[in-house]
């Protein structure tokens, strides 16, 4: 079922480069939420960050390669590319439509950095989603270290907000 729904997603827009993204995380590294995303159901990511201000012990997507046997190595590779606001809102809007008001489209997933390090992204995807749709949850997973950036998110209609304290 995932992957008939990776083929019908990749289909509808081949060349976005999220839903590149995603296809390799459903289907090689297993995540529920990308999993989720191509089922069109719960929630789905939207990875917008390849860098991170923290350097947390265990990071899932980033390990330092100079750390030898001390850490374990990183599950899965962090998002390569800072994606764009209409890359972004194309997946969230066609997941909100497939699944409703219970939808929920979050920022800040496994595979990525923190998503405030892309500020002016975050700030114009939300705004871009809203536009179209008041539906569903948009959702923060975040180490809120730029709390002038949540509040511009929360302005342009960010429903929730997760915050992580672990680096």
């Amino acid at each position: 079922a995932v992957a008939a729904g990776v083929s019908t997603q990749r289909k509808q827009d081949p060349s976005n480069r999220i839903l590149q993204h995603l296809t390799r995380c459903a289907l090689e590294y297993h995540c529920r939420a990308a999993q989720n995303f191509f089922l069109g159901r719960f929630e789905a990511p939207l990875p917008a960050a390849p860098t991170c201000n923290a350097y947390c012990v265990g990071c899932i997507s980033l390990q330092d390669p100079h750390a030898g046997d001390e850490l374990a190595p990183a599950s899965h590779d962090r998002i390569a590319f800072a994606p764009t606001p209409e890359e972004l809102t194309a997946v969230a809007v066609g997941h909100i439509e497939r699944v409703g008001e219970d939808a929920v489209v979050s920022f800040g997933q496994g595979c990525e950095g923190e998503p405030l390090s892309e500020p002016e992204v975050l700030e114009a995807t939300v705004r871009q989603i809203r536009e179209r749709t008041a539906a569903g949850i948009v959702n923060l997973n975040s180490n809120a270290s730029r709390p002038d950036v949540v509040d511009k998110l929360c302005q342009a209609g960010l429903n929730s907000l997760r915050i992580s304290t672990n680096s």
